[in-house]
């Protein structure tokens, strides 16, 4: 038979770019901006390394034009991104990138993870 998912739609006060990426020179790291229609008006994307503490983490954020749109919401990222740094250092070496795109904020400030895809390396 056919399967459906049905899901509530959710008011988006901004929508985010949420993932990790890989290059050869830099390693693995972590990419954050909005997403939408604001990310080509407004260039809020950052890269921040794998290794980096909670609080530099969400430090630097907040001091961001990212930060400064989201507000409060930033306390609310840092879990999402230390979730994406402790796969990445679980299983770093078998993914290429992780993309969570569009990760929403609702007006009260709750970030949902819309759709996500995670990019494995091929083994050479």
């Amino acid at each position: 038979g056919v399967t459906f998912l049905l899901q509530p739609m959710v008011a988006a006060k901004h929508e985010l770019i949420v993932g990790v990426a890989h290059q050869a020179a830099l390693g693995h790291f972590l990419i954050v901006g909005l997403g939408g229609l604001q990310a080509e008006l407004l260039d809020t994307v950052l890269l921040l390394p794998i290794a980096l503490d909670v609080a530099v983490m969400r430090a630097r954020i907040a001091q961001s034009r990212l930060g400064r749109l989201l507000g409060d919401a930033v306390d609310r990222l840092s879990p999402i991104l230390t979730g994406l740094q402790d796969l990445i250092r679980a299983a770093g070496s078998q993914i290429e990138s992780i993309d969570l795109n569009p990760v929403i904020v609702t007006p009260a400030g709750d970030l949902i993870a819309v759709d996500a895809l995670i990019v494995c390396r091929t083994q050479a």
